[in-house]
């Protein structure tokens, strides 16, 4: 019994530090990038929502020097305006989040931007304010 507590305790570590399963929805895309949400991860306060996306890109771009294929940011909507903040983003080197992180930053004080008509970001915006009876 007392060998299963370190490999457990192993287990659990590994679990600490690999990134969650995100569950993706496609919002579109052109023929470089594919722009995805994942709208089961959505942290609600008070005036905000924040949500993770993903733009997985079809060749490999590069950011500083550092050659990557996907970048997820987690940007935070408030629906009066509607505004729109890039909190935190994170290159990776393979497709789909996956692989190596490559980069990342985390913006402490974010400023608060209007939300461009005809935008990924725009659509979103629509989606997560929608009233509580029509949302996903």
């Amino acid at each position: 019994m007392t060998f299963l507590r370190p490999a457990l305790a192993a287990l659990a570590l590994i679990a600490s530090i690999l990134p969650a399963q995100a569950a993706w929805t496609e919002l579109g895309g052109n023929e470089q990038v594919t722009f995805y949400a994942d709208f089961d991860a959505l942290e609600k306060a008070k005036d905000a929502v924040s949500i993770w996306t993903l733009v997985d890109s079809k060749k490999p771009r590069t950011y500083e020097g550092k050659s990557f294929n996907s970048v997820r940011t987690q940007f935070q909507f408030q629906c009066e305006g509607p505004k729109v903040r890039e909190v935190e983003t994170r290159f990776h080197a393979g497709a789909m989040a996956a692989g190596e992180l490559v980069a990342s930053y985390k913006l402490d004080e974010p400023a608060w931007e209007a939300v461009a008509s005809g935008t990924v970001k725009d659509a979103l915006a629509q989606e997560l304010c929608k009233p509580p009876a029509a949302a996903k």
